[in-house]
């Protein structure tokens, strides 16, 4: 194992996912790492890299003065390594462990012919976290017209154009999560965020918390099920309106996904209702509804807000919530995998401060 240190944290999540990928990338390029074949971001010891010149003595040995003046000592990854090295990397404890969390030890063209979304490079979506290939080579798609690569022994980690035509394909890189187009930041997001911090405390619970809420709703308060709006004829705004006029009335027991967390059970909205009756506010009311949820974690879920004051990891608090909070019908590893990925985009913009003032405070 070797461990990994960097001025930004990644996100504390067990799914990969291209956001990170992407930080991972920037920071080598930021630091400068060198370039050796069969290496993959961790520091280049002595030992370390006669052993690589001693396994590939063409790719590594045939440039020993340069890499001995220029790489000994520094973190150096060729091409489908800088790749690997993410992959391989354990966000809790940032040790780089050789094949885990799924990622095999392959080259740049089995990594392309073994994806199953890929395309010649004209066809390229603007996804930061692709790979641009071409025969041999591999690098990272960091948005904005630009590809981090590790581009070879004499030039290192370097930032480069996508419009350069030296790339013939592009790819999703088969393990793992696309967040496309990024986690939109919602308008009340951080009152979101301080909100939730200030019950539970632990910045991996929140995070794990917010991105199922992500997922369930967007962050939107009034979001009504997407699915009952032609059944029901509503639109957010509309249905939300209706509720609160009174003008509907079937709003406990119609089986629609309502609010911040889509509350969906008759119990748990005729709750809701009268928690907002009780306040004199809308059924869509943000606070209100932050302070509903916060009072179901105690009341009616405390198993769920103990697992979130004490969680670990962005994964462990998201995957409780997703199977004891909210239950959807889908609970699969995939679910879980994009949940988690969600949570930890909100831990990234929002729980490293929480992290450094609980560390200032210790």
């Amino acid at each position: 194992m070797f461990h990994w240190e960097s001025s930004r944290k990644l996100c504390p999540a067990y799914s990969k996912n291209n956001l990170d990928l992407v930080e991972w990338a920037k920071e080598a390029y930021a630091h400068g790492w060198g370039y050796v074949w069969g290496t993959f971001g961790t520091v280049l010891s002595r030992g370390f890299y006669k052993a690589k010149a001693e396994q590939y003595p063409e790719e590594v040995g045939g440039y020993a003065d340069f890499i001995e003046s220029h790489w000994l000592g520094r973190r150096t990854a060729d091409c489908v390594g800088l790749i690997k090295g993410y992959g391989w990397l354990n966000p809790d404890t940032h040790e780089v462990e050789y094949g885990t969390n799924g990622m095999p030890d392959i080259g740049a063209d089995t990594m392309y012919e073994i994806a199953t979304e890929k395309g010649t490079i004209d066809t390229i979506p603007d996804i930061p976290g692709l790979a641009v290939w071409r025969e041999g080579h591999i690098g990272i798609y960091i948005g904005g017209g630009e590809v981090i690569e590790a581009m070879g022994t004499q030039y290192g980690v370097v930032k480069t154009e996508l419009s350069s035509g030296r790339w013939t394909h592009w790819l999703k890189i088969p393990y793992i999560t696309y967040l496309e187009g990024d986690v939109g930041a919602a308008p009340n997001e951080s009152r979101v965020w301080r909100i939730l911090y200030a019950e539970i405390g632990n910045p991996y619970g929140v995070a794990g918390l917010m991105g199922n809420l992500f997922a369930e709703s967007g962050l939107q308060s009034n979001n009504l099920q997407d699915s009952y709006e032609d059944f029901l004829g509503y639109t957010d705004t509309s249905y939300t309106q209706a509720v609160d006029d009174g003008s509907y009335s079937n709003f406990p027991s119609d089986s629609a996904g309502f609010g911040l967390a889509q509350w969906t059970v008759e119990d748990r909205k005729t709750s809701l209702l009268a928690f907002a009756n009780a306040r004199g506010c809308s059924i869509a009311d943000l606070d209100m509804q932050l302070a509903f949820l916060c009072h179901e974690l105690e009341t009616k879920f405390p198993g769920v807000l103990e697992k979130l004051k004490n969680a670990s990891s962005v994964r462990e608090a998201s995957d409780y919530v997703l199977v004891h909070f909210e239950a959807p019908a889908d609970q699969s590893e995939s679910a879980k995998a994009r949940r988690a990925s969600y949570g930890s985009v909100y831990y990234d913009r929002y729980g490293q401060n929480n992290q450094e003032d609980e560390n200032v405070a210790s």
